[in-house]
């Protein structure tokens, strides 16, 4: 270190000096020299201890600077996923999207954990550097996380319906469709003019029924 050969050429010269110096001129070096030597301990004690402070700082920005760009990145990837939300074709199509939407909600749900620790490394970064502004950050971030675990959760729900409402006009289609084909040949059936006057009407009263699903 710089001083310390400073202080040891001062002490050895102090020694020096002691041999040829009248008893009360000793005693003021010795002490000019002890509080010498004791005020450069105190200041390697001082200087360490401000070092390991600085270096415990940059290690809390580090930390938190880690976090926010980690749970930072996330959120835009959740975002851009969020936004390719679109309408779909086939019932296939939406029940696709609908699971590819739970798996984003589950992993919402799961990311909670670091939108947490993001806030203590900034709760922590603030009691060393004073710096408030890291609040604020790790505040807008958790802000947008929240905002979109609302938002995947309603279109969750929307998409569930979507799909259930599909699910129903495809059912109801399909029954429909079976129904029109069993009416037709039911038609074909009595579709023959061929014979007397009452098998024509008893054509004619069957064909009253047809009506009725």
């Amino acid at each position: 270190m710089e001083g310390e050969p400073k202080v040891k050429n001062i002490v050895a010269l102090a020694e020096k000096v002691l041999p040829n110096t009248a008893p009360q001129g000793k005693d003021s070096i010795v002490r000019e020299t002890e509080a010498l030597r004791a005020d450069w301990e105190a200041f390697v004690t001082a200087l360490q201890k401000t070092k390991k402070d600085l270096e415990n700082c940059m290690d809390q920005w580090k930390e938190f600077d880690s976090w926010y760009e980690r749970c930072n990145s996330w959120l835009k990837e959740v975002e851009l996923k969020v936004k390719d939300t679109e309408l779909k074709a086939t019932l296939k199509d939406k029940q696709t999207q609908l699971e590819r939407l739970r798996k984003l909600q589950e992993e919402l749900n799961g990311r909670q954990g670091d939108i947490d620790s993001l806030s203590d490394s900034a709760q922590d970064l603030v009691r060393v550097s004073t710096d408030t502004r890291v609040i604020s950050q790790a505040s807008q971030l958790a802000s947008k996380y929240q905002t979109l675990k609302v938002t995947v959760k309603e279109l969750c729900r929307r998409w569930e319906q979507y799909v259930l409402d599909h699910q129903a006009y495809t059912g109801s289609f399909e029954q429909c469709k079976s129904w029109v084909v069993a009416m037709r040949r039911k038609l074909q059936s009595q579709a023959d003019v061929k014979g007397d006057k009452r098998s024509v009407q008893e054509r004619i009263e069957k064909l009253q029924t047809f009506h009725d699903p």
